[in-house]
């Protein structure tokens, strides 16, 4: 199949489709800890030397057409930062070009203090109500130029200037946390997510989503792998990891109310085979038999050296690639379950089960690379 790869970017209500760049990346690169935001950086070509009407903080989005023509969403934000340049001049005068650079939103979440409160609570409600108030906009933060008359008749306010998706409820009572004037949301987010083993997203529609400890099982369940063939690889990116970081055989949480509680767990086992790795740590757990089904799941994936894959790349523009499979890749999203087959038989046997945690795209008018960080099943959906 020849495809070209064809993008659209959209700043504001301006359209421009003469790229000659475009790269970002979303997720994160570590299974243990949360995601960071999000960024896009575009260039596009200027050949008339007609003014620009890019400002920072306008929204963008970035969309790439499929194998039926049809443009998809695959990154959203908010332009952090405008550059113009000036090409070497040909017959007709100067060439400029502006480099754009968008962030997600998450980032909102960095800059945000929460100052109130917050109830015990089962971790998805607790991080619902941090969220709306980092990403949930006034009017009077809303981008000087939109006015209430461009929105469609059926969006209410809510709907309409808010960086907030779907957010599980949650698995886990957490501790009541206290009101501090200097609490920062990405802390407060990332300690609930991590205690309970959540995930904060964000997702190529620009909206920031929560996974609870069951949202990866239950949407597996649902819907299945999404199948990709290693075959269409670049083969110097296929790698098997084993790591000594990943490897834990000693755990001790403090937790509950003030973090006053301690729960100890070891395996004799594994630090007789290989030495001892202890891991210290606070949780925001509250219950005592909630923090034993965590400490005991915990034990059991990292008391014994595990392999996963890492990273794959593959180039989307690769003629023999499937259509049905370049339009996997050009949806594919953090959490997304996926299933690649024909690995190298001595690498994970051949095949590999797991959910995407990162994706980072690089691309010209002539080719993307699209590279997928992701972590084995396992390490989210333990055996029975």
């Amino acid at each position: 199949m020849t495809w070209i790869p064809e993008w659209r970017i959209t700043v504001g209500d301006d359209i421009y489709t003469t790229v000659t760049s475009v790269s970002y990346t979303t997720g994160r690169l570590d299974i243990d800890r949360q995601a960071t935001a999000g960024y896009c950086q575009v260039q596009i070509v200027n050949t008339d030397n007609s003014a620009f009407t890019i400002n920072i903080t306008e929204p963008i989005s970035l969309e790439l057409k499929n194998s039926a023509g049809v443009y998809k969403q695959v990154f959203a934000g908010t332009v952090s930062d405008f550059n113009i340049g000036v090409r070497s001049p040909d017959e007709a005068g100067y060439v400029t070009t502006g480099t754009i650079l968008g962030i997600g939103p998450l980032s909102r979440l960095a800059k945000a203090v929460y100052n109130t409160a917050l109830a015990s609570a089962l971790d998805g409600e607790q991080i619902e109500l941090i969220l709306e108030a980092a990403l949930s906009l006034t009017w009077d933060e809303v981008y000087p130029t939109l006015t209430w008359a461009t929105y469609p008749a059926t969006v209410t306010w809510n709907e309409a200037e808010t960086s907030l998706g779907q957010v599980d409820q949650g698995e886990f009572d957490m501790i009541q946390i206290n009101a501090s004037a200097s609490a920062k949301s990405q802390t407060l987010v990332d300690e609930i997510a991590n205690s309970a083993l959540g995930i904060i997203t964000e997702g190529p529609d620009g909206l920031v989503y929560y996974a609870d400890a069951d949202h990866r099982e239950n949407y597996l369940l649902a819907n299945g792998y999404t199948d990709l063939d290693a075959a269409y690889a670049t083969p110097s990116s296929i790698q098997s990891q084993t790591q000594t970081a990943r490897l834990r055989n000693s755990l001790i949480y403090k937790y509950s109310t003030g973090y006053a509680t301690v729960l100890t767990l070891t395996d004799s086992a594994s630090i007789a085979l290989y030495g001892l790795f202890e891991k210290s740590t606070d949780s925001n757990i509250l219950n005592t038999s909630d923090m034993q089904q965590i400490s005991v799941r915990e034990l059991f994936l990292r008391n014994t050296p595990r392999g996963s894959l890492g990273a794959i790349k593959f180039r989307l523009d690769n003629p023999d690639l499937p259509s049905a499979m370049l339009d996997d890749l050009i949806t594919i999203f953090c959490n997304c379950p996926v299933s690649i087959d024909n690995l190298p038989s001595n690498l994970l046997g051949g095949t590999f089960e797991g959910f995407v945690e990162n994706i980072a795209v690089s691309a010209t008018p002539t080719f993307v690379d699209m590279t997928l960080y992701v972590s084995a099943t396992d390490f989210s959906i333990p055996p029975i």
